[in-house]
């Protein structure tokens, strides 16, 4: 379980303007072993796509059919794969973790008799599964890397045996609090979603206080104290999910106002403030992901922005439009893999297909309605890729811009191309991929942005 990254599955990640898909023909549900028709037997909480493979987690007795595959499940694109046995009770939320993966819930045990003791939290190598200390006593519900150090939020008091008020850190031998955590009223405290943002940790859930400091739902951690994102949400709001791209946080949920700002259960911070995505949904946003250079939801609502959608909707920016027909019933979690998008949660249907909680939509995302096919757009070319040292940019049809940046996946800003670079009907020009002190930039994804609307027109990936 090599965190390796293929250049094949590198090169995928070149922007391209392909033609958009039709309505409903990219809904994909094939996830029996092999293919056939099945997928997960009950709900899906958790996908994450971690070194070229989709992980599923949840409470399901097997995926696809397969044998070993309780609450967790490893799909290769072909087949589900056991990690081991499983577990023994549900699974929320995975992370890489050097080569292995760490998987969160509300499991007490490895699903092998007698099976290996692991309070909430596990480590899976590709061959055992570990504990992580004595864990938690109570669920995981998400993890992330920050900071070289796995963080995990849910509904604990304790991990490793110490306070930890629903956040706690692992150094790799131990865990500790993040302070005094958060807080709130009992029984109804929890903490949903964390992501890195600007060199912080975003904390997304429901909660009163953080480190003492009141604010709704929402806070921020620097590793010294906790901060506000504009006081957070409404006083019964809630925080689902959190998602960074590089023109700001996202955060989703349940909540009416965000930062003293009406939205209707999403929203996006730029640093400053708190922006609505239109009119909202009429019911909760679960998941956010990126895909095709714009920003999916799902969860559990009929509208967005105005627009009918079952469960599922994109954004490009100024408007929402549905993926195909939607889903028949609630999306819990979205994750990109391989130039597809896959879909969990529990449902019956995606399009016109029958599907068991888990589907895949195929390709480019379905042309917006009112918008007619064929309209000319700017293409950016970026070769080559993955790079090393320096790419070069080729742009023909409309003017991209007035000019190019180039943005990290927190979008903070590293580098202005010449004034003229993505002007014009068509040019070319060479970027040199140093940061703006001189230094080499690190492995990574990054994104070139229009200094005129400031929307994504490329990607730059860089493997050394």
């Amino acid at each position: 379980m090599r965190r390796a990254i293929s250049h094949a599955a590198l090169c995928c990640a070149l922007l391209t303007t392909p033609a958009r898909a039709a309505a409903d023909d990219a809904w994909w549900t094939g996830f029996a072993s092999p293919p056939g028709g099945e997928g997960c037997e009950n709900t899906v909480f958790g996908l994450s796509a971690i070194d070229g493979s989709l992980y599923a987690g949840g409470i399901f007795q097997n995926a696809g059919g397969e044998a070993g595959t309780r609450n967790v499940a490893r799909w290769t694109g072909a087949a589900w794969l056991p990690l081991k046995a499983g577990v023994r009770n549900v699974v929320h939320c995975f992370t890489g973790y050097g080569p292995d993966v760490v998987a969160g819930g509300n499991f007490d045990k490895s699903a092998e008799f007698p099976g290996v003791a692991m309070e909430r939290i596990g480590r899976f190598d590709g061959v055992e599964w570990y504990p992580l200390g004595s864990g938690m006593n109570g669920e995981v519900r998400a993890v992330v890397i920050w900071n070289s150090e796995l963080i995990a939020g849910g509904r604990f008091t304790l991990a490793g045996g110490g306070s930890a008020n629903y956040l706690a850190r692992w150094d790799g031998a131990a865990w500790h609090p993040l302070g005094a955590g958060v807080s709130g009223v009992a029984g109804e405290t929890k903490v949903n979603a964390l992501a890195v943002w600007n060199g912080r940790l975003v904390i997304g859930g429901s909660f009163d206080l953080a480190g003492g400091l009141a604010t709704r739902g929402l806070a921020v951690w620097d590793g010294v104290s906790y901060d506000t994102l504009n006081e957070g949400l409404d006083p019964a709001g809630e925080v689902h999910a959190l998602h960074v791209r590089p023109e700001g946080l996202y955060a989703a949920g349940a909540f009416s106002t965000i930062g003293g700002v009406p939205a209707g259960n999403c929203a996006r911070w730029d640093g400053t403030a708190w922006a609505s995505l239109g009119a909202g949904s009429d019911g909760a946003v679960r998941a956010l992901a990126s895909y095709d250079d714009a920003l999916v939801a799902g969860g559990s609502f009929t509208t967005i922005g105005g627009a009918a959608a079952a469960s599922v909707a994109w954004w490009n920016g100024s408007a929402w439009s549905p993926l195909g027909s939607g889903i028949a019933g609630v999306v819990q979690a979205l994750a990109p893999l391989d130039g597809s998008l896959y879909v969990g949660g529990s449902f019956t249907a995606a399009g016109e297909s029958e599907a068991k909680n888990i589907a895949r939509w195929i390709g480019p995302l379905p042309i917006p309605a009112g918008t007619t096919p064929g309209t000319p757009r700017a293409t950016l070319r970026i070769s080559p890729q993955p790079a090393r040292d320096r790419v070069t940019l080729r742009w023909s049809g409309p003017a991209a811009g007035s000019g190019l940046s180039l943005h990290d996946a927190s979008g903070r800003a590293l580098l202005d191309l010449p004034p003229n670079a993505g002007s014009g009907s068509s040019g070319q020009a060479e970027l040199q991929l140093r940061d703006p002190d001189g230094s080499p930039l690190p492995s990574g994804v990054y994104y070139l942005r229009s200094d005129r609307d400031r929307s994504v027109l490329g990607r730059v990936i860089v493997l050394r």
